[in-house]
């Protein structure tokens, strides 16, 4: 068939007709706004999501007056810009919808906002503070289910992004990263500090310079399982705590920051082939080696993630979670041949949690390590006291390894699975099991290196009951100097803001 070109025209005209008809009835294409504000507020304001409010210098809430930022709005500061509460300031973000306030140089929300293209990218410090000064009852203020980062350059003195004086805020559900510093309390503060995730800020995650108030930062996570990082023990301090060893953001004294949480925001637990870490555990796994071993990795439903990958020293994993309940699985092999402490990440893509990098436990992996065992069931011994001994060329006798000089302990007492590891320095050991009830039993002599995994030693069960005598010389080597959580007389440095 052969059109005319008459008939031709009219086809053409009939698709434009349609393709115009088609644009008139799709809805709109709705982009954010840009807002900026400044000055000083005098009567309540909603700031709702789906903008982007810029601070180009400062905003200040007068007494009196209460600003709500909506879930979903985005909020740019500019260098050294700053946010002063003399009234109330409530960040209501949702697990889907949250608030972010960033550096304007951060294009990875919101856009290129500053119109510089890839000239700038942000950084700790690009922008000042919020701070909080003394106004209504404690919990008038609120952040929630917000991202606080680049921020934290107020001034030399108080180089933090969340800013308390005599203030007293709730924070919860929040991540409050790459910052100076992330919060500061001055005065009678007396903030709510929970459920939040602090971490990979340059200097304290938590910063409290007020002798006169003890603030309360519980079940947050510091950027490590192992807690955030406290070497500061002041025998004034009521709380007590002291963890020189954790190795997320720092605090100070005068802050009850225990328990942390060990793993991730937006993880909630943590299972190594059977033994589960909770989020409020503060032992690590501790593992001759992973080989072909189950991970699961328990993700809230709200976080949603299309895909989530572990890793591991350079392995990777792709989770699966087939059913749809939040348990993500898989199994990764990692081996070493001296002592090697990994973090065990994982990504989400497509999801709705933050951080979206998350590590979310350390795992140790240790070469000269093994399981007590019953001889005739093969059931894990728990509470068996493992004792290490070490040759010694000079007496050529075996004596108790000085384990307190490597940073370790031994004796050790095996976990419910019947646990016990060591870093062992070059040298010819031997290892000795006990418990009560059986009989005591020992590992070959055995040289390091090179590492020995699985040494497992078996016990026997006694015929008859009998009371062991107490071995002193198998006590554990203390420390001459103090314990940690002891107080005496050397003098630990104080950390105060001259020193930041």
């Amino acid at each position: 068939m052969v059109l005319k070109r008459g008939a031709l025209v009219g086809v053409r005209l009939g698709v434009l007709t349609l393709l115009f008809w088609l644009w008139l009835s799709s809805p709109p294409i709705t982009r954010a706004d840009v807002i900026s504000k400044e000055g000083t507020l005098t009567q309540d304001e909603t700031w709702p999501g789906g903008n982007i409010y810029i601070i180009n210098d400062h905003v200040t809430i007068n007494p009196g007056v209460t600003l709500v930022i909506q879930p979903g709005a985005i909020v740019k500061f500019n260098t050294n810009a700053y946010m002063s509460v003399y009234g109330t300031l409530r960040i209501q973000g949702t697990a889907d919808q949250r608030v972010i306030l960033t550096s304007l140089k951060d294009d990875a929300v919101g856009g290129d906002t500053n119109g510089d293209g890839i000239a700038t990218s942000p950084k700790s410090g690009d922008w000042a503070s919020i701070v909080f000064f003394a106004a209504g009852a404690p919990g008038d203020d609120l952040i929630e289910y917000a991202t606080i980062r680049y921020g934290g350059h107020y001034n030399d003195t108080d180089p933090g992004v969340l800013i308390l004086n005599d203030a007293s805020p709730t924070i919860r559900h929040s991540s409050i990263t790459s910052n100076r510093h992330g919060l500061v309390a001055w005065g009678m503060s007396f903030p709510t500090v929970i459920n939040n995730a602090i971490y990979r800020n340059d200097f304290f995650g938590f910063y409290n310079g007020s002798k006169a108030s003890v603030v309360t930062a519980q079940y947050n996570w510091w950027g490590d399982a192992s807690g955030p990082n406290d070497p500061s023990f002041d025998c004034d301090d009521p709380t007590h705590l002291y963890n020189p060893d954790g190795r997320g953001d720092s605090v100070s004294d005068y802050i009850i920051y225990k328990p942390w949480t060990a793993l991730a925001v937006g993880v909630t637990s943590l299972n190594i082939n059977g033994t589960v870490f909770v989020s409020d555990t503060q032992t690590l796994p501790h593992v001759a080696t992973l080989n072909g071993t189950n991970i699961t990795v328990a993700v809230p439903l709200a976080c949603r993630p299309q895909k989530l990958t572990a890793s591991l020293g350079g392995r990777n994993v792709l989770l699966s979670d087939s059913d749809g309940d939040g348990l993500w699985t898989g199994v990764i092999s990692k081996t070493t041949t001296t002592r090697r402490t990994y973090e065990l990440t994982t990504t989400a893509t497509g999801g709705t949690c933050d951080p979206v990098f998350s590590t979310i436990a350390t795992v140790t992996l240790l070469p000269a390590s093994g399981y007590v065992l019953d001889a005739d069931s093969g059931a894990a011994i728990a509470g068996a006291r493992v004792t290490v001994y070490r040759y010694d060329a000079a007496t050529n006798t075996f004596t108790i390894w000085n384990a307190y000089a490597n940073g370790q302990i031994n004796p050790q007492i095996t976990d419910a699975q019947g646990r016990f590891a060591w870093d062992l320095p070059d040298g010819r050991y031997y290892i000795l099991a006990h418990k009560a009830g059986y009989v005591d039993n020992r590992t070959d002599p055995f040289d390091v290196p090179p590492p020995l995994a699985n040494m497992n030693i078996t016990l026997s069960r006694r015929p008859y009951l009998v009371a062991l005598p107490i071995i002193v010389n198998q006590q554990p080597i203390q420390p001459a100097a103090h314990a940690a959580g002891e107080c005496n007389t050397q003098a630990v440095p104080a950390v105060t803001p001259d020193r930041w």
